[in-house]
């Protein structure tokens, strides 16, 4: 039942995004030529559907967080990876890959 009353309320939500595509854009400054424009747009609606599914089930009381569209919306998460997250080391890698060090000549004063 639940499933079902999900999909009726995300329909209705997803009727009308052309309005809400244009204020996002005015609001982030985002303009784009023609052909990315439409590859840009479809990004957008797919993660305002992810957003607004979840935001659904937060309403259920399936999860305990909702999400926002924001300056990121129009782009894929290995998209955002790629252009915002690094990799990060763990201590384990460095282990086995062992560390570099460089011993110096340097004395320092011991208290």
């Amino acid at each position: 039942m639940r499933l079902f009353i999900l999909a009726i309320l995300t329909f209705g939500v997803f009727a009308s995004n052309d309005d809400l595509w244009h204020e996002w854009k005015r609001m982030y400054n985002k303009e784009y030529n023609g052909v990315d424009e439409a590859h840009r747009r479809n990004i957008w609606e797919e993660n305002v559907k992810h957003i607004q599914e979840h935001n659904i089930r937060h309403d259920l009381g399936l999860v305990t967080y909702t999400l926002g569209l924001n300056q990121f919306s129009d782009m894929t998460f290995d998209e955002f990876k790629a252009t915002y997250l690094r990799e990060i080391s763990h201590a384990s890698d460095m282990l086995s890959h062992g560390s570099p060090y460089e011993a110096n000549d340097r004395a320092y004063p011991r208290d």
